[in-house]
């Protein structure tokens, strides 16, 4: 952004306006972004650089629940085939899993008469990216994920079909959301953190804040 300079013969409420912006973004280029460990009641954070008289701007809670942090993409390939991106799995221990890419992971054949749905999951443990069979029927349903696996998409397949059907995306994804800053977190006269009780042991909170100049 370039401010230019306004001749000192300006309209007053110019001036003003161009000092109140200079103002901001010299309280913009403080800021600071911090991610600490949630906790099952009010916790003091300390975090260096803190001032008693800064303004929580923001608070990020992700929710770190086992989750697909990226990857596990189902796409039809060729023929009777599925493509599915590298998969990047966080636990809910906080460790992470990775596995494929699984590209043309073929599918059983289409029934005669019947169509079914099947499931492409991702082992929690060995990375390993498989697909499990659905049961052909007249109103099929996908089947569940085999033990230590979770879904990541189910897949159409009709009756007769050379070609995959609909693909529904099944992955469980990272809840983040934006919460009230006031009801959050607040920065306490000694420039402490000060987070809600109503955090929960495990998950995260990114403090979006900024000192006062």
């Amino acid at each position: 952004m370039t401010l230019e300079a306004i001749p000192a013969d300006a309209v007053p409420t110019q001036r003003a306006t161009q000092e109140t912006m200079l103002a901001a973004l010299r309280e913009l280029q403080l800021v600071k972004e911090k991610v600490v460990a949630g906790a099952g009641a009010a916790t003091n954070i300390a975090v260096a650089g803190v001032s008693a008289t800064g303004t929580i701007l923001a608070v990020l809670h992700l929710d770190q629940r086992a989750a697909v942090w990226s990857g596990g993409v189902v796409t039809a390939g060729d023929a009777l085939t599925v493509d599915v991106t590298a998969v990047d799995y966080r636990k809910a221990d906080g460790t992470f899993v990775g596995g494929g890419p699984s590209n043309e992971l073929a599918l059983a054949a289409a029934h005669a008469t019947l169509a079914r749905i099947d499931l492409i999951q991702f082992h929690t443990t060995t990375g390993v990216i498989t697909k499990k069979d659905g049961v052909a029927g007249a109103s099929p349903a996908a089947p569940a994920p085999d033990s230590g696996n979770v879904a990541l998409a189910t897949v159409a397949v009709a009756a007769t079909v050379v070609v995959p059907g609909a693909i529904v995306d099944q992955r469980v994804r990272p809840l983040v959301s934006l919460v009230d800053r006031t009801s959050e977190a607040s920065i306490t006269a000694a420039g402490i953190i000060q987070l809600a009780s109503t955090d929960t042991t495990g998950d995260q909170l990114s403090v979006l804040y900024v000192n006062k100049p």
